[in-house]
């Protein structure tokens, strides 16, 4: 179904070493529902744990942008790309500083 993805950006803010244990978070902040490109941008964060230390903090933030292939498009009888609806105030949040983020970006 999906076509392609973009790694819009990635922040390392701590190293992960060999025994280290990686848990990963990740959610739909928002799509776009343009009937040529539909977009689904996608935030991954990973923590990484340190079990000797008994620690845990973030070690990695992802961002990705997924499209759906023109096939799929054409098999799902007009089907929409569903809009994500924050349902915090801090997702709401979230969602508008990865959206101004993208903006800065593409206009650099």
């Amino acid at each position: 179904m999906f076509d392609s993805s973009i790694c819009d950006s990635k922040l390392f803010l701590v190293q992960v070493d060999v025994g280290d244990f990686l848990r990963f978070n990740s959610c739909v902040l928002y799509t776009e529902d343009n009937s040529e490109q539909p977009l689904i941008n996608i935030e991954v964060v990973a923590h990484v744990t340190r079990p000797e230390l008994r620690s845990s903090e973030v070690s990695n933030t992802f961002y990705f942008t997924f499209t759906v292939r023109p096939e799929a498009k054409a098999t799902t009888n007009g089907s929409r790309i569903r809009k994500v609806v924050p349902a915090t105030e801090e997702e709401a949040r979230l969602i508008l500083e990865r959206m101004d983020s993208k903006k800065l970006g593409s206009r650099a």
